[in-house]
């Protein structure tokens, strides 16, 4: 990616909310280590480890009733955040014993942990990044090692969770986890589960070569996601998306964190 680490190390005072959109919402709580996250002599997001919450609303509400899921979670590890922030404004220096609570016995440590881990993304996301705007890109994993992408730009919501993937814009959405893979576009909705496909009645009788032109599709969606995750253009900050309903929750602020 062509990113390396400042030399600068913080920590947090107070809550921060690196994403605040109307379907996701990343908060990073007092005491999180930080560095910014540089490319050449710009600052293009931040690594940070501490205590952290994440929350999505990945349903959807379809004419042929709600679809996703709504997930969250606690953050866990290094989390990588590229982007736009205003994160030193809530923050201060960071001491030894700052980084000895998170198990890093000096800065290196710190440094090289972040290091290693922007050397292994850039194998899958490529050399360079480019964001404009208050759009940004989670990269990372919650407590139980499941790994975490969510991209937030001005047209586009795309969440990677485990083998979950949601994509959500104002004309379409794609939602594909373990029960059901669902299509929207305009006033048509396709349901693949295990049930077979609905919103396709007039085609009942075609089901394999139905079942080869989605596989088809979702092949083409799933390199379409890796693109948008991998160069990120014209990222001028998050937008409200055009579904009416939301399923269970209207308000990521909704979640019952104590739980």
């Amino acid at each position: 990616m062509n990113l390396i680490v400042d030399e600068k190390m913080m920590k947090t005072l107070e809550e921060y909310k690196v994403i605040d959109s109307e379907k996701a919402l990343v908060t990073v709580r007092p005491d999180t280590l930080w560095s910014y996250i540089k490319q050449g002599e710009d600052n293009v997001g931040i690594a940070f480890h501490g205590s952290a919450k994440f929350a999505i609303d990945a349903i959807v509400e379809t004419e042929s009733g709600a679809y996703g899921e709504a997930i969250s979670g606690e953050l866990a590890g290094i989390q990588l955040y590229l982007g736009a922030n205003e994160f030193e404004k809530v923050s201060t220096m960071a001491s030894e014993s700052d980084l000895s609570r998170f198990g890093y016995p000096s800065y290196f440590a710190f440094r090289q942990a972040v290091e290693g881990k922007l050397d292994s993304k850039s194998k899958t996301y490529g050399d360079k990044i480019d964001i404009r705007g208050d759009g940004g890109i989670l990269i990372g994993e919650d407590n139980r090692e499941t790994k975490i992408v969510l991209v937030v730009s001005r047209d586009n919501t795309v969440f990677t969770y485990g083998k979950n993937v949601f994509v959500l814009n104002d004309k379409n959405m794609v939602a594909v986890n373990k029960e059901r893979v669902a299509i929207g576009g305009g006033k048509r909705t396709i349901i693949i589960d295990e049930d077979g496909f609905h919103g396709l009645e007039e085609l009942r009788d075609l089901g394999p070569a139905i079942g080869k032109a989605v596989s088809s599709a979702m092949r083409g969606i799933s390199r379409a996601t890796c693109d948008i995750t991998r160069d990120i253009h014209c990222m001028d900050g998050p937008r409200r998306h055009g579904y009416s309903r939301y399923g269970a929750y209207d308000d990521v602020n909704t979640f019952d964190w104590d739980d």
